[in-house]
């Protein structure tokens, strides 16, 4: 601080990296503190794009996966906190035409007691409980692959039901895969029930709809993938948002694939401050370290919509703060994607801005109101609450 006695003004002098901004007591405060206010914010900004722009190393490209054999095992991970629906996954699992099946059970909150009465009246020896006592999606994910034995790790949740040949038509697809250049095959996901006009909504928006025909996602070069996988996907956005390749509900991955990748980061998804976004931020990791994910119609997934409205309201703010996550770590990470997309920002505006033409079926109902404004609070807050999820720690548990 500064004092002349000669004069009626007091000045306040703050340094912010290398930038000085004056602030006066007088009429001049009006004048002088927006103009180097956003003086500060453009430096800021300036400075946030070079380290963006900074260039980084890139990460070792994925190796070829091994030839997948006729009845080489898939466990099948599904992580709860002992819903009531759980018993239904675990029975659709087992019943499986797929004859090489094994179940991992992750109890998330494994001292409530709720997911050993749900499951009390299975006795089956291909299906194994493993505690895991830290929250979060991510991690009883994680947790259930290291004890998989399957060479493809396959993912539903307890509020999902497979079809009965679902696994068999993920394993079509890593057969067909002679060359082992898929990591990961994804699949349809279709509403158990249609009851209430939440589920009713939620079903004809086609939010989990990726379409009718076997699609091959990559960045690999022509003819580096056999025509026989599928036909090539495009998307704007592609594959930077990630989600026009899947959902977490009906996703697998070879197990050497997802432990090259390190699996899901768990600083995203449900049970985080992000609330969403980890099976996107994979699928996006996986595709940029020059895997390939194959989405297949035919491996279908029933899945039981929110059946109310609040329920929904917390769905979708959950997607627009875990996409808005998984953008800001892609920008965070810098290097060569996140130059790629910022120059795609100006059409992600324009998707986010006009949902209902860009992402839902052709005829659906519009979205509600409450839930759009809902949904774009989410993308607010999504970078925010990643850099929440980032720098504290959070050992918590469930119960």
């Amino acid at each position: 601080m500064t004092s002349d006695a000669g004069a009626s003004t007091r000045t306040r002098s703050y340094r912010i990296g290398v930038l000085m901004l004056d602030h006066t007591t007088n009429g001049d405060l009006r004048r002088r503190t927006p103009r180097r206010i956003g003086a500060a914010l453009l430096a800021m900004t300036l400075a946030g794009t070079g380290y963006v722009l900074a260039p980084r190393r890139s990460p070792a490209p994925l190796g070829a996966g091994d030839r997948f054999g006729d009845g080489d095992v898939i466990t099948v991970v599904v992580g709860t906190v002992g819903r009531p629906s759980l018993l239904g996954t675990v029975h659709a699992v087992l019943g499986q035409s797929y004859p090489a099946v094994e179940l991992v059970v992750v109890d998330n909150a494994p001292t409530s007691g709720r997911v050993e009465d749900a499951l009390k009246s299975i006795d089956d020896p291909r299906c194994i409980v493993v505690p895991e006592p830290r929250r979060g999606v991510s991690r009883a994910r994680n947790t259930g692959v290291r004890h998989a034995s399957g060479r493809v790790v396959a993912f539903t949740d307890d509020d999902a039901e497979p079809d009965r040949h679902w696994l068999a038509a993920l394993a079509d697809v890593y057969s067909a895969d002679r060359d082992g250049v898929v990591v990961g095959v994804t699949g349809r996901v279709v509403g158990l029930a249609v009851e209430t006009d939440q589920q009713r909504w939620f079903e004809e928006s086609g939010l989990f709809e990726k379409g009718a025909r076997r699609t091959v996602w990559t960045l690999a070069s022509t003819g580096a993938v056999p025509d026989e996988l599928g036909e090539r996907g495009t998307a704007a956005l592609f594959p930077y948002t990630a989600g026009e390749m899947g959902s977490g509900n009906n996703m697998s991955f070879r197990k050497r694939a997802f432990e090259s990748l390190a699996g899901f980061d768990e600083r995203i998804g449900p049970g985080t401050p992000t609330k969403g976004g980890e099976d996107l931020e994979l699928f996006r990791r996986a595709v940029l370290r020059g895997g390939t994910i194959v989405y297949s119609p035919t491996a279908v997934v029933g899945h039981h919509h929110r059946a109310d409205h609040a329920a929904l309201r917390q769905q979708m703010f959950g997607y627009g703060s875990g996409m808005a996550a998984i953008v800001t770590k892609l920008f965070l990470d810098g290097g060569v994607p996140a130059r790629a997309l910022l120059g795609r920002l100006p059409t992600a505006f324009r998707m986010l801005l006009a949902p209902e033409e860009n992402r839902f079926a052709v005829g659906a109902p519009p979205m509600p109101r409450d839930l759009k404004l809902i949904e774009l609070f989410g993308y607010l807050c999504g970078p925010f609450l990643y850099v929440k999820a980032i720098t504290v720690r959070r050992p918590g548990t469930n119960s």
